[in-house]
């Protein structure tokens, strides 16, 4: 049976990724957005997710038995600044006002919302392991689908559902790191029993593979450095001081004999 309450903490979560899961979704289904002028899809799917969150994030305010002062000024205050900003910048001066506008429109669709999922999740504890999962598994399916398969295929890679090679890298880098993310911390969430088998970890560990080459085969350099922060930081994570030590022995006395 169809239980909103139930569900809304999950639209809520990955409302965060919405721009990652419209074009992993937009490249499984096989639909190229090719930008605002051909299509409003994006524009309208963004904005009323937003002013969904924001509504839903005033609602959990509202109801709230004791609301802080500091509730009213990250919620209301903080957006009324950045609109006094953008105003006293349009006053002072007449130039890049394209910029100023383009900027402002990015703050409101995706910035604004973004602060006020931040309160709700806060405020209702909200467990975030199925909403990662279901994005990282769209993000890496979306990349299989428009990344590795036309690779495999021969083709160069062209775009992912509209978005640029740069993006698409972007997005799988995002994908590697949210799968490390699950296979070391999952424990510490209780949605995470249904991962903790040995199967689904070599299946995790199978997607990290193959997340490695979706994120070099598009050429986005700045996506190749974000998997390998993700990496050095993973790596830093599972190796205790104990191990540390024995790895530092280990490398010296296999220098040591090689020489």
């Amino acid at each position: 049976m169809f239980n909103a309450r139930k569900l809304t903490p999950y639209f809520m979560a990955l409302s965060i990724f919405k721009v990652e899961l419209f074009f992993s979704i937009a490249a499984l289904s096989g639909y190229v957005y090719l930008g605002s002028e051909s299509s409003a899809i994006y524009i309208i799917l963004m904005t009323g997710i937003g002013v969904i969150n924001i509504g839903l994030s005033l609602l959990t305010l509202l109801v709230t038995r004791k609301i802080k002062i500091i509730d009213i000024v990250f919620l209301i205050g903080f957006p009324i600044f950045v609109l006094a900003s953008l105003i006293l910048g349009r006053i002072s001066s007449t130039s890049a006002i394209s910029l100023q506008q383009s900027q402002f429109n990015s703050f409101l669709a995706f910035s604004l919302p973004s602060l006020f999922i931040g309160y709700y999740i806060a405020k209702k504890d909200i467990d975030l392991f199925i909403p990662i999962i279901i994005v990282m598994i769209s993000i890496t399916a979306g990349s299989i689908v428009s990344i590795l398969v036309p690779f495999i295929s021969g083709a160069a890679f062209s775009i992912m559902g509209g978005a640029s090679y740069q993006a698409a890298s972007y997005y799988t880098a995002f994908a590697y790191g949210l799968n490390l993310y699950v296979l070391i911390y999952s424990s510490n969430h209780t949605e995470s029993r249904a991962f903790s088998s040995v199967s689904i970890k070599i299946f995790q560990v199978i997607f990290l593979i193959l997340q490695v080459i979706m994120v070099i085969i598009p050429g986005g350099r700045g996506a190749f450095v974000l998997m390998i922060v993700y990496s050095f930081i993973a790596f830093s994570k599972l190796i205790t001081l104990r191990n540390a030590v024995k790895l530092i022995l280990g490398l010296l006395i296999f220098f040591l004999l090689a020489y």
